[in-house]
């Protein structure tokens, strides 16, 4: 099962000037986003930064599966936010392999329907199906890409328009964050929901549905980036 991300993920705004040009954020699948002249450049603190995504199963047999939680590995990338937040331009990328997929404390921090304990080959079979070449294909496509296009602001909130790249699909979605940006570092936080279809994935099934992967994907995140 392969998403976004990004989810999530997803960081921009604000404010700043700089002498100096910041250069242009590099070309995505599909997509090209340009810093301006007076953008302020920002690294991805992956450390500090975190997005997890809650999986849920359904299907008429349900009950013999698990809802899952997985978070996301090796965030790297970089952000050149301008003193038009429009204009604001980045890059946020991650390894499909560095996804890490029910670490205990993620369930028992998501609440009841995370209850149930799957075990290490549950976990096992899930990691085989999500990087495998019916989902996320990961031998071949093995990074997943979020190019930022735009910022709008909202009061106290922004929307964030993405270009998602999983596999050979690139997916517009436009993502809400409370964004905070200082001389030092840029503060994304969110939540939205996302559509396996919408990115190009068919969720996993077996037994012609019977048990399956529901197509909703619930994302949470923080992104935080230090000025460089």
């Amino acid at each position: 099962m392969r998403w976004m991300i990004l989810v999530l993920v997803t960081v921009i705004s604000g404010a700043a000037c700089s002498s100096t040009p910041a250069p242009a954020a590099r070309e995505s699948t599909g997509s090209v986003a340009i810093a301006t002249a007076d953008a302020r450049r920002y690294v991805v603190d992956a450390q500090s930064s975190d997005i997890e995504l809650r999986i849920y199963r359904g299907g008429r047999l349900a009950s013999l599966g698990h809802n899952h939680v997985i978070s996301i590995g090796e965030l790297a990338g970089e952000l050149f936010v301008a003193s038009k937040r429009s204009e604001t331009a980045g890059i946020l990328s991650f390894p499909v392999a560095a996804m890490r997929i029910d670490e205990p404390a993620r369930r028992d921090a998501a609440g009841p329907d995370f209850a149930s304990v799957p075990s290490t080959k549950d976990i096992t079979g899930t990691r085989r199906n999500m990087l495998s070449e019916r989902l996320l294909d990961g031998d071949r496509f093995p990074i997943i890409e979020l190019a930022i296009a735009s910022s709008h602001v909202h009061g106290d909130h922004s929307t964030v328009t993405l270009f998602v790249s999983v596999k050979e699909q690139t997916t517009s979605i436009d993502v809400p964050a409370s964004i905070t940006v200082t001389d030092d570092r840029v503060i994304a936080n969110g939540a939205t929901t996302l559509s396996q279809r919408e990115l190009g994935l068919t969720p996993f099934s077996v037994m012609l549905g019977a048990l399956e992967v529901k197509d909703a994907i619930d994302v949470q995140f923080t992104v935080v980036a230090i000025r460089q």
